[in-house]
């Protein structure tokens, strides 16, 4: 089974969990993204960040996409440097992407759904960036369907969120699981293994 990222705001602690059950890096770990942006982005780089220097942040190391709804956090500490470097790793991630879609596998996304109550800290850094917005769970559960549809095989979501009203729900191909301890890689990482 794939276990793949689709980011959120928890993405770095979804990142890590990953880590430590040993899985490869597709386009949305480590990031920040918004429910738009990935299904935006999905399968297809052109949409995905455009690495100019208009999108650059903080000194060359963070990089947002042009509609304000994605962060690139980790990738850069010289942007100059290391822009054709990371380009060819988002290039790697989107062919393995495309791969685990293609074989028979069945995957398992993963996502920190953000919860619109709480703030993004630090605030002063994030709020002139980065626009949130709510997830829409039909939404998802329309495009995982798709995914399934299209490349013959099961696919499933797991949102992983602190949103009082997510108890523990599934509809069709999504399950929401609700935790205190939405950005806790060892709670996310024990979540995902109820799932496998």
């Amino acid at each position: 089974m794939h276990i793949i990222s689709l980011g959120g705001v928890g993405g770095c602690d979804l990142a890590y969990a990953l880590r430590s059950l040993n899985r490869p890096t597709y386009p949305y770990n480590w990031l920040i993204t918004t429910q738009s942006f990935v299904i935006r982005s999905f399968n297809n780089i052109s949409n995905f960040f455009t690495f100019d220097d208009n999108s650059l942040l903080h000194g060359d190391t963070m990089l947002r996409d042009k509609h304000k709804k994605a962060v690139m956090l980790h990738d850069f500490t010289n942007y100059a440097l290391e822009k054709k470097s990371v380009i060819k790793k988002y290039e790697r991630r989107f062919h393995r992407l495309k791969e685990a879609l293609e074989d028979d596998q069945e995957i398992l996304f993963v996502r920190i759904c953000d919860n619109l109550e709480e703030s993004l800290r630090p605030l002063h850094v994030y709020e002139p960036i980065f626009e949130r917005e709510q997830e829409d769970i039909a939404k998802w559960s329309d495009f995982i369907y798709e995914l399934g549809k299209r490349y013959g095989k099961k696919i499933r979501l797991l949102i992983i969120t602190n949103i009082h009203d997510y108890t523990f729900f599934q509809v069709q191909n999504v399950v929401v699981r609700f935790t205190k301890e939405y950005k806790n890689s060892e709670k996310i990482k024990q979540l995902i293994e109820e799932e496998m």
